[in-house]
């Protein structure tokens, strides 16, 4: 079974065991108690480990801490993305960008953070820089209307 009907499933059997008539479409998030989130992510991971439910990751099977803190994600996530549980709302990040998908700039962030050494923070902001200008390079085009813009930032454009 996939994770996210497993999130579904679970969600709507535990409504359902607590004598809620839970409804596709209605805000599940705001009907369950801290009890339910506990068990909710119990009957996940037993289902993780038994390989009932996708998981891509085997060694997380093995490490009851490292499965429970992704199941903890993976169930606020499908409760704010899914829209047969949020209200049937759009989920839109809110800081979009904020979590990169890039590996490499995702590492180099985290080696930018770990790094108090100004010429060493030079250099991989430059690398951070670049991947970030080849991964735009390789992104659709923007049209821009330069017509709108302050004349200085417009010139940027011409550059």
């Amino acid at each position: 079974m996939n994770q996210r009907t497993a999130v579904y499933n679970t969600v709507v059997t535990t409504l359902t065991n607590k004598g809620i008539n839970f409804e596709k479409g209605q805000v599940a998030a705001s009907m369950l108690s801290k009890e339910d989130h506990v068990q909710i992510r119990k009957v996940l991971c037993e289902g993780f480990t038994k390989g009932t439910i996708d998981l891509k990751s085997d060694w997380m099977r093995n490490d009851p801490s490292e499965l429970n803190k992704y199941v903890i994600g993976l169930v606020n996530n499908w409760l704010r993305k899914d829209p047969e549980l949020n209200g049937g709302n759009k989920y839109e990040a809110k800081n979009p960008g904020s979590r990169p998908a890039d590996a490499q700039i995702r590492e180099l962030k985290k080696f930018l953070a770990a790094t108090t050494d100004e010429v060493k923070r030079t250099k991989i902001q430059e690398a951070i820089d670049k991947r970030q200008s080849e991964i735009t390079k390789t992104t659709k085009k923007v049209e821009i209307d330069k017509s709108v813009l302050p004349e200085d930032i417009a010139a940027l454009l011409d550059e």
